[in-house]
Order: C-alpha cells, then structure tokens, then sequence
C-alpha cells in the first residue's frame, strides 16, 4: 500500500510582546489573554471624578491587531496624569499618544465621550466643566440632553452648563423643535418584561442630536410639553400629545 507524504506546515511562532511582559512582571495585567481582551490598563486608585477615561486611562496593543505592540493613552490630556507616570515608570517605557485606532478612527471619540456622559450630573458637572480639554463640546452637549431625558440633572444646572459653553436660548423657548422634528416620539407599548403595556401612556422621545437638543429638553420641561413617569425617562405630557397631534406629526 503506497504511503503518501504530507509536508505539515507549522504554525509560525506568536509575536514577541515585550511590553505585555512588562506589564504583566509589574503586576498590571494578569496574563497576555487579559491584555488583549481587555485592552485597557485600570486603574482604580487614583480616581478624581468617576469617569471611565481616569479609569482606563492607557491602552494596550497587541501586535496582532495592527502588527506593532503598543501601549498609548486613552487622551493626549492624560500624560501628566498620576496613574500614568506610575506605569510609565514600572515598565520602563514611554506612554505615547496616538492618533487613530486600529480601524482608522479617531483613537480618543470613545473616551472623551466617556468622559462627558460619565460625569454629567449635578454631583460631577463641575468637575467636568473644569477638565473640557478632556472631551468635547459636541460631547458635552449630547451628554447634557442625554441626562435632561433621564433626570440625572437638573434644568437648572443645565441652564448654567448651556451658559458656560455659550449655547444661546432658542427665542422660540424651542416651540418648533418640540412639534416638529426635534423628536420622533413612539409610543411605548411593550413592558420591561417583553410583554404588551395594556394602557400605554409613556413615550420614547428618540430626541434628534442637535445642538439645541438641551435647551428643548428644558423648555419642554418648564413649559409643560414634557415630564417625568415612573420610567425615569422624559415623556410627552398630554398637552405635547395634542399639539402634536393636531399637526399630525409623530406616531398618532
């Protein structure tokens, strides 16, 4: 019986990852697997504001994902950070910034957004508003008008924020965005537990990202046409609905 020779090829040898080694002999990662899966170095002792870009501030490449290991900042704004130098110093190694990820993205969007909508709320704004080189002004309105909608802050501490980054009130006290497509309101007809609402009275806002978005969460608010149901979430209020429905805009 003829015998057939295979030629099997081995795998070739896994990277060498000098940093993950670093890190891992300095006790800031457990394992090459949990560097890799996670990404990010935390750090949970040196916290100032409860923001997830303090508490992931460096993040670490494999070189699977781009073929150069790497270890960078979350935020060019965190060089001088304390946690960083620490790392820094135990590894032997700078820590860089970088300016796209792996996909040719921005590498900092997701934490500067983090950072905007972590801290967005009466306890925290101040802080926030003192570290805006952190994040973004696009960030810190869509953060506003996301916790105006689930009442994590109050109309008058966004009113100070809008005044802060110079957003002026809408003459209208935002009237038009309120009836026309500043919202696409849907009635809320399915319970938490995936079960139809036998009277449905709350509504999804699904508010548009617009600049003015925070100002029409608080004229809504003020002015009635919005208000806050057991959900902790903004709903229309009976009025809006009207409004609303006389110019037949929305799910009517």
């Amino acid at each position: 019986m003829e015998q057939f020779a295979f030629d099997f090829m081995l795998p070739p040898p896994p990277p060498a990852m000098p940093i993950a080694a670093a890190l891992i002999a300095a006790g800031y990662a457990t394992g090459d697997y949990d560097l890799q899966i996670n990404r990010h170095i935390s750090n949970y002792d040196d916290v100032p504001a409860p923001s997830r870009l303090y508490q992931f501030p460096i993040e670490y490449f494999s070189p699977n994902l781009d073929g150069i290991e790497g270890l960078y900042l979350s935020h060019p704004g965190l060089a001088d950070f304390p946690f960083v130098k620490r790392v820094s110093e135990a590894i032997g190694l700078p820590i860089d910034a970088r300016a796209e990820d792996e996909f040719g993205r921005p590498f900092c969007d997701l934490a500067e957004w983090w950072h905007a909508v972590d801290l967005m709320d009466d306890k925290n704004w101040r802080h926030l508003m003192d570290t805006q080189h952190l994040t973004t002004r696009d960030d810190l309105l869509n953060a506003l008008s996301f916790h105006l909608e689930t009442g994590d802050i109050k109309t008058s501490t966004a009113r100070t924020i809008l005044g802060m980054l110079g957003q002026l009130e809408p003459i209208d006290r935002s009237v038009t965005a309120i009836l026309g497509d500043g919202i696409s309101p849907w009635l809320i007809n399915i319970g938490g537990n995936g079960k139809p609402v036998k009277c449905p009275k709350d509504w999804a806002l699904n508010v548009k990202r617009f600049d003015n978005a925070a100002w029409m969460l608080i004229h809504g608010i003020e002015d009635g046409w919005l208000h806050m149901p057991k959900s902790k979430h903004l709903s229309l209020t009976a009025k809006a609905v009207s409004a609303r429905a006389e110019m037949q805009i929305g799910q009517y």
